[in-house]
């Protein structure tokens, strides 16, 4: 096949995308838009909430566009489910936290009151508290009917 024929293919194929999911290009800008506007507010309650203590958390909350929608939340951090969920007491915990944050020294500032303790030698145990970031920007009303309102928006305009 040669390169001429190899682009009308290509048109082709797209014009015929465009028949069959006429709305889709219309929806992506409106997913975009979603995203962006979700995730930023996620890295606000995230900072209002003072989780972070280097950053990681935040600057990993992002979002991504797809021709199904747009995932937003926190991406390649391990430890993000603690902050919205929190953990259980636990001595195994405590221990952890002596010998890898509060022992190095490495708990800022802006980290205390985060880690609750209680207890004294072997029955001394700590766990994090829970401090949603995720869930409160999903199911704020406010939010819902921004989803609902710029989806319509962009159905309308297709």
């Amino acid at each position: 096949m040669n390169e001429v024929d190899l682009k009308r293919l290509i048109e082709r194929v797209s014009e015929a995308r465009r028949a069959l999911y006429p709305k889709s290009d219309a929806l992506a800008g409106a997913y975009e838009k979603i995203g962006s506007t979700l995730s930023s507010e996620m890295k606000v309650r995230a900072a209002k909430q003072k989780i972070y203590d280097q950053g990681a958390l935040v600057n990993h909350t992002t979002y991504g566009v797809s021709s199904d929608g747009v995932e937003i939340g926190t991406f390649g951090v391990k430890y993000a489910k603690y902050h919205e969920y929190g953990t259980k007491p636990s001595h195994k915990m405590w221990i952890y936290l002596v010998s890898n944050i509060i022992g190095k020294g490495t708990v800022k500032k802006k980290s205390k009151g985060v880690i609750q303790t209680s207890g004294s030698g072997r029955d001394r145990v700590a766990w994090i508290k829970a401090r949603p970031y995720v869930h409160p920007t999903f199911n704020s009303e406010k939010n819902q009917e921004f989803i609902i309102r710029t989806l319509r928006e962009a159905l309308i305009k297709a």
